[in-house]
């Protein structure tokens, strides 16, 4: 995959595992942001109470960014 790729991942997920996505880990060859929010499972992204402030901001964060860069991430 020749795409700029950005994951956040937490450290309580049950259906993608700190291991599993630590195997992902070396295989994202443009890996340009890796986010690790230690206490979010899988639903805490979509629901949880800090998801704005501890995922949504950072990732329209580096869509501004990018849009100011006039470029790729």
């Amino acid at each position: 995959m020749q795409t700029p790729v950005a994951i956040y991942w937490g450290g309580l997920d049950w259906l993608a595992t700190p291991t599993d996505v630590q195997n992902l880990i070396p295989k994202l060859r443009y890996l340009f942001d890796n986010r690790y929010l230690e206490d979010f499972n899988h639903l805490d992204f979509i629901w949880g109470l800090r998801a704005a402030p501890e995922a949504y901001r950072p990732i329209l964060d580096d869509i501004r960014n990018d849009f100011r860069e006039g470029g790729e991430l």
